[in-house]
């Protein structure tokens, strides 16, 4: 059985939205393979959130054998991207909404596609009234402009927003979704233990016996919950989260790693290390404060990373100090500390200004060897702009700091702000010792152009010859 996961123009991204702790993406494989396909063919943009899709999904390599990914700038349609992806010509297929989930018994479905000529069928079609409710398909012939609809088995759900999502999780949790059997061919899996009914707790994760926590709730593996914290109901507390003493969550997300100060209350919001996001009209506002809102695992530079600072720094470092000290007697240059904020909360950064490129490397290459900022990375933090998506802002903001200012390539040169942003973006999902080295070779080229460029400027034109009275 063949199976296409696509793209749906008005919900992009849905794929990450968390589902009892794990992505829809994940809940749909799960679903497919339960039923019996063996190929399935995933369409994804080229916004951030589908590289951050394509980035988890190499990474389950068991859940992505024998999945073929399409990339597309814009919706393609199933049939499209079946053919693209290489399935025999004319077989029925399954065409799944990037934003559904369900338990039907897709292996009757396909049967029924067959019998009577479809070559595909969607579940659900626009239109679900209930996100529990029984699910339909529409079989689709030769003729698309015929769907024939059918009540499916199981029921079928639209994910659109964090909210739906939590709702379907929820629901999980409580024991409200029908039981595998009969009709219904899959049910939701919870990867954590029910120590009372509705409130599950992952393995590693930590509750103090003092801590409240009310169904449904389920804590992440490798979670902490202090004593006097109040967790729950509708509450999700994801892997290696902490929830410090006297803190409240209530009916809101915890985004894995996040450590949610003492005393903090968080209600119909999602909360991560950097900002929080309002459930009811998606706000995000980020946070500075490290005593409201922090990371437990900062991240730190790689030993080969250090290593290379560190050999970059003995070159530079006493013809740099020499320039430094000449230009501080006149006041032209100093050293500084700003506070920038990251993904990672608000960080302090060393920043050289003596106007020479080179020299004003090692103040930031000190930085490296603290830890507190990557050998490759972007230069400067990005500020909130008129027109550009809180989503985007917040994705652009994930991007490392870096010693090696690597944006020139990430960027053409005259891109607009957005194009600055979706780069970022970008770059903070994909970012790794390929993508930097790939990336170092194309600003090394930049700057070789533009030194050819300005070379070529300062040469002055030959004399025009003497015109012959």
């Amino acid at each position: 059985m063949f199976a296409v996961i696509y793209q749906v123009l008005t919900r992009p991204g849905v794929g990450m939205l968390s589902i009892a702790g794990r992505p829809l993406i994940e809940r749909q494989l799960q679903w497919l393979r339960a039923v019996g396909c063996q190929r399935v063919a995933l369409e994804i943009g080229t916004d951030p959130e589908s590289s951050e899709l394509a980035c988890w999904l190499a990474e389950k390599e068991a859940l992505g054998a024998d999945v073929t990914l399409v990339l597309a700038s814009h919706p393609l349609g199933a049939a499209e991207v079946a053919q693209r992806a290489g399935f025999p010509p004319g077989v029925p297929f399954l065409a799944v909404p990037a934003d559904v989930i369900g338990d039907g018994d897709l292996t009757h479905l396909y049967r029924m596609a067959n019998a009577s000529g479809a070559w595909a069928l969607s579940d659900p079609p626009e239109g679900t009234p209930h996100p529990l409710e029984p699910g339909f398909v529409r079989l689709l012939g030769p003729r698309r402009e015929h769907p024939k609809i059918v009540e499916g088995a199981g029921f079928a759900a639209r994910v659109r927003n964090v909210r739906e999502a939590m709702a379907i999780g929820s629901a999980a949790l409580m024991g409200h979704l029908p039981k595998p059997g009969g009709l219904h061919a899959w049910s939701i899996q919870i990867h954590a233990s029910e120590i009372e009914p509705g409130i599950w707790v992952a393995r590693g994760a930590s509750v103090d016996p003092a801590a409240e926590l009310k169904a449904p709730v389920l804590i992440g593996k490798d979670a902490v919950v202090r004593a006097g914290a109040r967790v729950g109901p509708d509450a999700f507390v994801g892997d290696r989260a902490v929830i410090e003493a006297d803190a409240v969550v209530v009916d809101a997300t915890v985004e894995p790693g996040t450590i949610v100060g003492e005393g903090v209350e968080l209600c119909g919001c999602i909360a991560s290390p950097w900002s929080v996001t309002e459930l009811s009209d998606g706000s995000i506002a980020p946070l500075e404060d490290s005593l409201l809102i922090g990371h437990r695992d900062r991240p730190k530079a790689p030993l080969g990373s250090r290593v290379a600072a560190l050999a970059l720094l003995l070159v530079l470092l006493l013809p740099a100090s020499l320039v430094y000290l000449a230009r501080a007697l006149f006041g032209l240059s100093s050293w500084k500390t700003e506070r920038f904020f990251s993904k990672h909360g608000p960080v302090r950064l060393r920043m050289g200004t003596t106007g020479i490129g080179v020299f004003d490397l090692v103040p930031r290459l000190f930085d490296v060897l603290r830890g507190c900022r990557s050998l490759f990375g972007v230069a400067t933090p990005v500020s909130a702009v008129e027109g550009i998506s809180p989503g985007l802002l917040v994705d652009a903001m994930s991007a490392p700091f870096g010693a090696i200012d690597i944006e020139p390539a990430l960027v053409p040169e005259g891109g607009d702000m957005e194009m600055r942003l979706r780069g970022r973006a970008w770059y903070a999902h994909a970012k790794s010792p390929g993508i930097d080295f790939t990336l170092l070779k194309s600003l090394f080229w930049i700057r070789m152009g533009r030194a050819i460029r300005l070379s070529g400027s300062s040469t002055p034109a030959p004399a025009a010859p003497a015109s012959r009275g």
